[in-house]
């Protein structure tokens, strides 16, 4: 279960931060709403663009909340920070639309 519920690292805040999980949201429902009888949960959280929120709200969901899998991040130092962490505890972690030419660069 999540610390806070409807968190992932996100860049924007308003309609981009709710338009990005809706699409997760709809995503998951059409691929079933699970993953090997298991639920598929899409969380959600603003780390008002910095770097060190972003992979402090990361690490305590890999760490305590025992995430699969990390998607979005795409303001790029939060990105790289996020994929570092990410790269870490070997946890999947999709970037959606950086905009950096090459974001695993870090």
């Amino acid at each position: 279960m999540p610390s806070q519920p409807n968190e992932v690292p996100s860049r924007c805040s308003g309609t981009w931060v709710e338009t990005s999980k809706v699409a997760a949201e709809l995503a998951a429902a059409d691929f079933g709403g699970s993953v090997l009888g298991r639920p598929i949960e899409v969380l959600q959280a603003d780390c008002q663009d910095k770097p060190d929120t972003g992979s402090t709200i990361a690490r305590r969901w890999i760490d305590t909340d025992h995430i699969d899998a990390l998607s979005d991040g795409a303001a790029s130092d939060v990105g790289l920070a996020v994929s570092s962490v990410s790269r870490e505890k070997k946890v999947p972690f999709m970037i959606v639309d950086p905009s950096d030419t090459c974001p695993s660069a870090a």
